[in-house]
């Protein structure tokens, strides 16, 4: 495909995701998810709670130290507990909520409207290969990210800038990683392809395609700039304002991570539906697509 189809596919895509959002199709199991993730967020912020204190608070006295369990310490470890949650999450739920939305996104592109309910009942028979294609994402995308600076984490001391550009190239690597296996969930719950074929397919896809589905992971991923930001500011946010702002950070965040969601679950499933629909995956959408 060349890079002018590719560009056109792009934002085809994401105007195709954006028309898809005012009918709210697709944004009920991505909200389920968010809602999960602010259950665990509030879980680590209030975890001397009964009956959180009894499994919240061991956990992040054996992960973080005994400073964890201490204020304002406890809000401090907020980012990295919940990320560190949020990985099994992700796998195991995030993972049957990203092939329900598919599923409603596909019927979106179809010219139907699939119910929240429906669109469970439909994704729940491919649980296992979208658990397996999350667990490969997630898997590989861990390795990548912390192998590196396992290695040179030194270099954040010794050479600054060498580490910085250590970290740009880790998340240009996660979002490579991200972008090859982007079409996967749309083509086990969607496309009710067995995991095999459907991580190949998403391979093939991306291969062909490279600029646009590096692109629909990249660009939906720049939004977390924002909150990130926020969270390299933790401690200048605790000592001027209140560190109970921090939870609010980490709410912008989930926030930010749903936004992100949609638009690259979105166009990945528009991408792939088109490329069903007309027998090949090598074509930028016509215009009267």
């Amino acid at each position: 495909m060349r890079l002018s189809e590719q560009v056109n596919a792009l934002l085809w895509s994401w105007s195709e995701t954006l028309r898809a959002l005012r009918r709210r199709a697709a944004l009920g199991p991505l909200l389920v998810y968010a809602a999960a993730q602010t259950a665990a967020l509030l879980a680590l912020a209030f975890f001397a709670y009964p009956p959180l204190s009894a499994v919240v608070a061991p956990a992040l006295k054996w992960r973080f130290g005994e400073r964890a369990l201490h204020y304002p310490n406890n809000l401090f470890v907020l980012r990295p507990a919940l990320g560190e949650v949020d990985v099994p999450l992700s796998v195991l739920f995030g993972s049957l909520t990203a092939g329900a939305a598919a599923i409603a996104f596909a019927a979106f592109y179809h010219g139907r409207r699939e119910r929240f309910a429906a669109s469970w009942r439909a994704a729940s028979p491919c649980y296992l290969p979208l658990v397996g294609a999350a667990a490969i994402t997630t898997a590989l995308s861990q390795v990548i990210s912390r192998v590196p600076l396992s290695f040179w984490g030194h270099l954040a001391e010794d050479s600054p800038s060498r580490f910085r550009l250590l970290r740009l190239v880790t998340i240009a690597l996660v979002i490579a990683v991200q972008a090859l296996m982007v079409y996967a969930i749309p083509a086990i719950a969607a496309g009710k392809r067995r995991f095999g074929p459907a991580v190949l397919g998403s391979l093939r896809l991306a291969v062909r395609q490279p600029v646009v589905t590096y692109l629909i992971v990249a660009a939906p991923a720049a939004l977390e700039l924002f909150p990130a930001w926020l969270a390299r500011e933790s401690d200048v946010i605790a000592i001027r304002f209140s560190p109970e702002l921090l939870i609010g950070v980490m709410l912008i965040w989930i926030a930010v991570i749903l936004l992100a969601s949609y638009a690259t679950l979105g166009a990945a499933t528009r991408l792939f539906v088109h490329s069903t629909d007309d027998g090949v995956t090598d074509t930028a959408p016509s215009k009267e697509a």
